[in-house]
């Protein structure tokens, strides 16, 4: 039987898209950034962000935000993780993209 109940694709730059099985599929938008340095360990930070968010209980949404903005900030450093924010360091990237996770 298959167990899969949802599917998440990364769009780059644009988000992701998110199909929950028997549902309609919805795009979590991703975060402009102002300059792409490395792109190794972006694939790693989403999934660092959505699991830690998802270990949190955060909402669907919010668990993708995180991936999303994880990517993002691994992107703009070199290196395989010298992106990976701290708490606050993704405290203050959400006050600065004016978003919040629920």
């Amino acid at each position: 039987a298959d167990k899969t109940k949802t599917v998440i694709v990364k769009v780059g730059p644009q988000g992701a898209y998110v199909k929950n099985k028997g549902q309609s599929g919805y795009y979590v938008n991703g975060f402009k950034v102002g300059k792409v340095i490395d792109t190794v360990g972006a694939g790693d930070g989403f999934a660092l962000g959505y699991i830690t968010a998802t270990l949190e209980g955060k909402s669907q949404k919010s668990v993708v935000m995180r991936g999303n903005a994880v990517g993002a900030l691994q992107v703009q450093t070199p290196g395989d993780n010298d992106g990976y924010p701290t708490v606050k360091k993704l405290a203050d990237f959400y006050a600065k993209e004016g978003v919040s996770e629920k």
